[in-house]
């Protein structure tokens, strides 16, 4: 068969009619416990459940840049990259080829893609529940290297969509009073950042990356400026300073206090701004103590 011919029948099976795909209606998605939505709905190709792509993708933490030119679709996450192609059935895996059962496509304008291989292809564990009929997610987070922040795309978003754009970042202002106070999403970093601060400059913050760095919460307190480095899963963080003895022990309710404090505001934003995000979801469990 000649290359024309190829890309003919890869491009008709990208927009495969209702009649040559099975409904998934009844196939749910859930990861790390909590339920999938989609504007459209699963279904199968090959005995391949599809789901749209951004939904997935952000889902899982990654970052998804869409090339309409060439109908691709390149994600990354830390430091795994993956690219698809509408019609084309070859996934490459940081320039590596991984063949597919059932490519992406496109259906009611929203491009579809095999969710157990995008899945996989970022280390996660895809477990089926063939009595229920159910796809349970778990993503996979480096030992050692923190959380690979699993809210991080949904919270995001939020920013972006409730947010003004000024110097590469969308920021949401919560100023009242004498406290200045925002969550901003900064695009050259990919990272999100929550600050509030009194009138004397003293106050606190959060800082959470795209890229499996441990959540950090950092204190200004009394000139001293202080990082709260959380273990991965845990409610324990580890206070380092900016290089200054600190008698900890004597400031360990002090301190875990104020990181409470920062993080239940921070919380409080991201309803503000409509994100189902939660600290546990970030890697946190509450309430905090210190390692």
């Amino acid at each position: 068969m000649n290359k024309t011919k190829t890309a003919v029948l890869a491009a008709a099976f990208a927009v495969l009619t209702s009649a040559q795909v099975s409904a998934a209606d009844a196939v749910q998605v859930v990861m790390n416990g909590s339920p999938m939505s989609f504007e459209v709905p699963p279904v199968v190709i090959n005995d391949r459940t599809m789901v749209p792509l951004r939904a997935i993708f952000e889902r899982l933490g990654a970052i998804v840049a869409w090339d309409g030119s060439t109908q691709t679709v390149t994600s990354t996450l830390g430091s795994i990259t993956v690219r698809l192609t509408v019609g084309d059935s070859t996934m490459y895996i940081n320039g590596t080829p991984t063949e597919l059962d059932a490519p992406a496509c496109i259906i009611n304008d929203r491009t579809m893609v095999p969710l157990r291989a995008v899945s996989e292809a970022y280390g996660a564990d895809v477990d089926w529940d063939g009595s229920t009929g159910t796809v349970y997610i778990t993503p996979y987070t480096p030992l050692g290297t923190g959380t690979q922040q699993r809210g991080f795309g949904e919270l995001r978003d939020s920013i972006i969509a409730s947010g003004e754009y000024e110097g590469g970042a969308y920021s949401v202002d919560f100023s009242q009073g004498t406290i200045s106070s925002a969550l901003t999403y900064d695009t050259e970093d990919d990272a999100i950042y929550f600050s509030a601060y009194t009138a004397n400059s003293t106050g606190a913050g959060m800082l959470i990356f795209n890229d499996g760095t441990p959540l950090t919460v950092f204190v200004d307190s009394n000139g001293d400026l202080l990082y709260g480095i959380f273990e991965e899963g845990t409610n324990k963080f580890r206070v380092i300073s900016n290089g200054l003895p600190l008698p900890y022990e004597s400031m360990e309710e002090e301190i875990t206090e104020l990181i409470d404090a920062t993080l239940t505001l921070a919380e409080h934003c991201f309803d503000a701004i409509g994100s189902d995000t939660t600290l546990t979801d970030l890697g946190v469990y509450r309430n905090t103590t210190q390692l």
